[in-house]
């Protein structure tokens, strides 16, 4: 289970395939009603596809959060990649994995920022809950992952993630991991 509470939860994700600690980490808090991500990605290498809003930035480096929407087959998609483009769906994944249902969002859902650094690259991405509310979210069925997708100079993919699919994508509800929002007492 990710329980998030005012206090940052730091994760550091997996090698997708082998479950190896990456270098990226993430530090994840829920307060004020909102979900935040603070993303920290080591890579001398970065490949950045997109150049407006919901352009398909899984072409390059991005990370990207997970949550689903009453069900296990139904779940919002939130990308950012390295210049600060983001990109948000609904995803009806029926038969999980092969026959995937996208509906783009039309207005951008969350607050979000990227920006490159000597080591890097940095992500922060915030999500309002009133937001995953209007979308049919139900917080005794939330579940969560979070990923990095790197595309390297050898033209080769490497995916990251919080909880490991052990396969090629990341669109396996089954390996999302129990998602518990600690909410804030007056």
């Amino acid at each position: 289970m990710l329980k998030l509470s005012k206090t940052p939860c730091l994760i550091k994700l997996l090698d997708n395939y082998t479950r190896r600690v990456h270098t990226t980490t993430c530090s994840a808090t829920f307060s004020s009603n909102c979900l935040s991500f603070n993303f920290s990605i080591q890579d001398n290498a970065i490949i950045s596809f997109g150049e407006s809003y919901n352009d398909p930035l899984w072409k390059g480096d991005i990370v990207e959060i997970m949550i689903t929407l009453g069900t296990d087959s139904r779940y919002l998609e939130l990308e950012v990649n390295p210049d600060g483009i983001a990109y948000a769906v609904i995803i009806n994944n029926s038969d999980y994995i092969s026959n995937l249902d996208v509906t783009p969002i039309d207005i951008i859902p969350f607050a979000y920022s990227a920006k490159r650094n000597s080591k890097g690259w940095e992500a922060i991405v915030h999500l309002p809950l009133q937001i995953l509310i209007e979308l049919g979210w139900d917080e005794h069925k939330s579940k969560i992952n979070i990923y990095q997708q790197d595309f390297k100079s050898d033209g080769t993919l490497a995916l990251y993630a919080a909880y490991p699919t052990l396969c090629s994508t990341f669109h396996v509800p089954q390996k999302f991991e129990k998602l518990e929002l600690e909410f804030e007492t007056e």
